[in-house]
């Protein structure tokens, strides 16, 4: 026997003295799971599935959580190239785009069609936080969730244009592999994450 079977042998028999239980068949020429062993192998399975799949959700929560969706400006920008009250006069302005959204998508949600528009795509870039850096700098308007907007918005950074425009917000959903034996951290997080976060996020409130 290994070292690593040798090792897990042991700690299985630690188990069973404190479970009072037996968990392995052993006998001078293999050892097997009993009924009771097989049980306890599922759960624990389970348990470490789920803290994956939890570790998994932690590690994408920034992505994955989202507010409204609203149209940005700094005010100087807006000063000296003018403010646009109607889908139409977004036309010639410079434009900050997020290259990993489907823009037809995004402006169809904002009733405009994106062809139409003939933007100045100024810069294009995947990093939503460095687009509003951009913009704070004068360089155009974007469109962003309001977690990453909603800083500079709330201290005048940034202004946001064509009220009325968002759609409908964005909804933040827990996804685990069924029900049974849901560990207790999981559901912890998933409780946690509800109160938290509620029907309106801080950041819009």
């Amino acid at each position: 026997m290994n070292s690593a079977a040798a090792g897990a042998l042991i700690k299985c028999i630690s188990s069973e003295s404190k479970l009072h239980i037996r968990l392995l068949n052993r006998t001078t020429r293999k050892v097997s799971l009993t009924e009771a062993g097989m049980e306890y192998y599922h759960r624990c399975q389970q348990i470490l599935d789920d803290i994956e799949e939890m570790e998994g959700a932690l590690t994408n929560l920034h992505q994955n959580i989202s507010g409204l969706l609203t149209i940005s400006a700094p005010p100087e920008y807006l000063a000296k190239n003018g403010t646009p009250n109607t889908a139409a006069e977004l036309q010639g302005h410079s434009y900050l785009k997020y290259s990993g959204s489907d823009q037809d998508m995004i402006f169809s949600k904002f009733d405009i069609e994106y062809k139409k528009l003939r933007l100045k795509e100024k810069i294009v870039t995947n990093n939503g936080d460095f687009l509003v850096n951009a913009a704070i700098y004068g360089g155009g308007f974007i469109i962003q969730p309001t977690f990453i907007t909603g800083e500079a918005m709330a201290e005048g950074k940034l202004q946001q244009i064509l009220i009325g425009y968002e759609p409908p917000p964005l909804a933040l959903y827990a996804l685990y592999a069924n029900r049974t034996f849901l560990a207790g951290k999981v559901r912890s997080f998933i409780d946690f994450a509800s109160q938290f976060y509620g029907d309106t996020p801080y950041w819009d409130d």
